[in-house]
Parts: C-alpha cells; structure tokens; sequence
C-alpha cells in the first residue's frame, strides 16, 4: 500500500526535476535527504525505480515513473485550491435525493425551487429511482428517499413533506353516462397497473378487491405517466395517485376523487437514522415550510 507522504516527494521532484528544487518547491519545509528517504522507501513498496539520474540534481522519468505520475498529479495539483476553497467556505454542499418520477414531477418542484431561494449553497442531485433503496441510504450514497414508504426500516427517520390523493381515472369515452362514475361501475373494462410486486400495485389490487371488482385483463405501466397515456388512449382504467386534490387534468381523461379516508397517502422524505447532519435539516426544513 503506498504512503501519501511517499507519493507527495516523488510527485514534487517529478514536477520539478531534482530532488533540491523538491525541496524548495514543498508547501512546507522539507529536508532534501528526507524526499530522498521518500522517493527510496516508495521504490522498494513498488519494486520498481521511478527516477533516472541524467545529471548533478537532474532526475528523469522511467516508464513507471510516468504512469505513476500521470495519476497522482492532478490530485495533488488541485488539493491546495480545494483546501482554499473549504476554508474560505466556498464549497457547495450536496444534498442527493432518490424519488420515483411522481414525485419528481409533483413533490419535488416546489421543494426545490424554495431550497434555491432560501439555501443556494446547497447543491441538489435528484435519482430516479422506481422504488427506494435504504441500503443506498445506510451506505451515504444518497441523503434522502423521497416517496410512499408505509413500512420505512426502524434506523431510518422519516419526514412527512406531501400527501397523495387516490383517484379513479377513465378514458371519457369509456366512462357511464347513466350512472355515477365508481370503480364497480368500470369492472368489464380493461384495468391499468403498476409493476406486479410494487407497493402500488399492491395498494391497487386491495382498492379493487375493496370494491368487489376483479377486471377482464391488467396492463402494466411502471408510472403513473405510463399509465394515464394508456388511459388517454381510450386503452382501460386505473386508479393512481395524485399530488393535486383535483387529479389528473387531461384531455380525454375523467379522474374522480375516491372518498375513502384510506386514499390519502404521506409521502415521505426518510433520512438516515442517528445524529442529524444540519446540512439535510436545513434541507428538510424549507420542504415543511
């Protein structure tokens, strides 16, 4: 394993060329015999030489030497402005969330354009993802899970930040005009999904079973876009959530507002468990307020 302190006098005597203008050139005072020292130990750990003395304190690269130092130099060319930079307190700080494309599109937005105003030294880096990963979470991967997490794990911590709606949505043509629009009145026709084994879809298939309804056939969609262009389409029905208490506004579509109590669903932005990073605090803040 190669030493830091090793890489750093064998970087500064390749930049410069010798060992004394090494020296001179060090960000802190150096003796020449311990680049030397430096230079020595980092050889014997690779078993191969890096310098090829051509003249009095005239050092040149071997072919190792040169592939050594392609690598390590721009580490060491940009860790003194980078240093600068975190003192002076010119760094962004990151805040990685994960969401499904719903709450990209209708959580996410509002968030985000108040972090702007309020925390612009933050930088934020969405992940779409189809369903929430905590072992990214755990692992400092990402900084937030943004979604419906019914059962989120005991050593995370979560946050309510919006509420989805349920909604029965139909094509218009294929909605009755005799009678009232429910989900028992839509059961010949065709019913759109989400993946088979998401919680969605699970939520979908307890609504349906709830109404007594058992469709002709399922479609699958992996979105709720997905699924309102197969029902803008004329294709089925389905029932999906909804940011917004007057659903889904699209041509051709009817969207009606279930009247259960249980079709209202938190969303949720779950963060790791423990000590709070005051970065993903001021974060989750702006979200709240």
């Amino acid at each position: 394993m190669i030493q830091i302190a090793r890489l750093e006098g064998f970087y500064w005597v390749a930049r410069t060329g010798g060992y004394a203008r090494a020296t001179r050139a060090f960000p802190y005072p150096i003796t020449e015999p311990a680049v030397h020292q430096q230079v020595k130990k980092l050889e014997a750990e690779l078993g191969k030489a890096v310098f090829t003395r051509i003249g009095k304190d005239r050092m040149m690269l071997t072919d190792a030497g040169r592939a050594l130092y392609e690598f390590s130099a721009p580490f060491f060319e940009n860790l003194a402005p980078l240093v600068h930079a975190i003192e002076q307190g010119l760094v962004k700080g990151q805040l990685r969330i994960d969401a499904a494309a719903l709450e990209i599109s209708q959580i996410l937005p509002r968030w985000i354009k108040r972090l702007r105003r309020e925390l612009p030294e933050i930088q934020v880096v969405v992940k779409e993802v189809e369903e929430p990963d905590y072992g990214r979470l755990r692992s400092g991967l990402t900084d937030v899970i943004v979604d419906y997490q019914p059962s989120p794990p005991r050593d995370v911590r979560a946050t309510r930040v919006g509420t989805y709606y349920g909604f029965l949505v139909v094509p218009r043509e294929l909605a009755p005009t005799s009678r009232r629009l429910t989900v028992e009145s839509m059961e010949s026709a065709p019913f759109a999904s989400f993946p088979p084994g998401s919680s969605a879809y699970s939520l979908q298939l307890g609504a349906l079973r709830e109404a007594g309804c058992s469709p002709s056939s399922i479609v699958n969609a992996s979105s709720v876009a997905g699924i309102l262009g197969f029902i803008e389409s004329g294709l089925c029905y389905s029932l999906v959530p909804w940011g917004d208490v007057r659903g889904p506004r699209l041509r051709g579509v009817k969207s009606v507002r279930l009247p259960r109590a249980r079709a209202e669903f938190a969303v949720t932005a779950t963060t790791r468990g423990g000590d709070p990073d005051e970065r993903i605090e001021r974060a989750l803040a702006c979200a709240l307020g």
